[in-house]
């Protein structure tokens, strides 16, 4: 299953590989694998800062891996944390993580050491606010964070100090996993309950579909866009072990105004 992606300079992608435990390179106007490297656990997201530098969130060892990219995978340091991460974003010198403490289940954000400067776990009535948070986006003119959640089928709407915003339930989103922030008031959704990928827009909560369903999309996991290329990336959870769809990146041709 490949549960992240990140684009990179030089129309380079980084894909994480949760079955086989590793992190690859892949170069996007060849379609070819670059590199590829084993961690010591299944990765689950990853977000880029600093450059061409990546992180990486190792959920089952409550860690986050840096990993130089250029101009091979180098990996450098980790961060523990308190908790078991999976979604990740990087927004000035923050990380802000999808987070897990026993039964808790919450959003963080963290300093570029590890340090938990605020988190969030339960509305103002003391009721948790989510149950399977997996992934988190961040952007916007005025920048906000989109958390979703699998379980609740909620996109949960937060500002920068935690602060919850908005909860959103869409007919038109079912099982939501990844988010791309594709410009200041779009956000591209995958729908895993419906095997389709929408654009959101925040600021009217208009819901219009990208791609599927059809055949080629099963559980869609996490999509990015590439606005160099006009391309469309996508993976899914499905198993479908006849066309491999589970282990690739299906790319489609798309042109997102």
């Amino acid at each position: 299953m490949l549960s992240g992606m990140a684009l990179i300079p030089n129309n380079r992608m980084v894909v994480c590989d949760g079955h086989n435990n590793t992190v690859k390179i892949v170069d996007l106007t060849s379609s070819c694998l670059v590199t590829t490297t084993r961690l010591s656990s299944r990765p689950w997201d990853v977000c880029a800062f600093s450059g061409e530098t990546v992180a990486v969130t190792l959920p089952n060892k409550c860690r986050i891996q840096m990993i130089k990219t250029n101009p091979n995978i180098e990996l450098t340091r980790t961060i523990q944390t308190t908790g078991s991460c999976r979604g990740i974003s990087f927004w000035q010198n923050t990380f802000i993580v999808t987070i897990g403490y026993d039964d808790r289940r919450g959003v963080a954000i963290l300093d570029i050491d590890g340090q938990v400067l605020k988190a969030i776990f339960n509305d103002l009535k003391g009721r948790p606010l989510f149950k399977r948070p997996h992934y988190v986006s961040v952007g916007g003119l005025k920048p906000t964070l989109y958390v979703s959640d699998r379980k609740l089928n909620t996109l949960t709407k937060l500002d920068l100090s935690l602060r919850v915003l908005q909860t959103l339930t869409l007919g038109a989103i079912e099982h939501p996993y990844a988010m791309f922030q594709h410009d200041d008031k779009h956000l591209l959704v995958c729908s895993a309950g419906r095997d389709n990928v929408v654009m959101l827009n925040t600021e009217t909560e208009q819901v219009r579909d990208l791609l599927g369903p059809d055949a080629t999309i099963h559980e869609p996991i996490c999509a990015c866009y590439s606005h160099e290329l006009g391309k469309l990336y996508m993976t899914c959870w499905g198993q479908d072990e006849e066309s491999g769809s589970c282990n690739a990146v299906i790319v489609f041709d798309v042109k997102l105004i």
